[in-house]
């Protein structure tokens, strides 16, 4: 599969660490690789660590529709377990399972 580069500027930059992380997994969700170094967490104070815990294995086309907001990854969080563990400790469960699950009008 040809990917299609990620056009600079958009997102956030990843570490060596994060980009290591994925290198030879598959997508969470459809299992195929390659895989993009995804964020769990859209917040612009992130990756000031470079820790690779902020960081999921999507393929592209599941990376673009998750940061479009057309993805929910709530199914998919065993996949994950140790990455939304880590994103509930900076910012807790409601902001965490909003953003996962792409649906910010959930009540709590």
């Amino acid at each position: 599969m040809k990917r299609s580069p990620i056009k600079k500027g958009k997102g956030f930059s990843v570490s060596s660490a994060q980009r290591a992380k994925v290198k030879d997994s598959v997508c969470i969700v459809c299992r195929q690789g390659p895989c993009d170094p995804a964020h769990l967490m859209r917040k612009r104070t992130l990756d000031k660590d470079g820790d690779a815990r902020h960081i999921i294995g999507l393929c592209r086309a599941h990376h673009r529709e998750y940061d479009g907001g057309r993805l929910d990854l709530l199914p998919y969080e065993r996949m994950f377990a140790e990455e939304a563990g880590f994103a509930v400790e900076l910012y807790g469960l409601v902001t965490v399972v909003k953003t996962l699950s792409n649906n910010r009008e959930l009540l709590f």
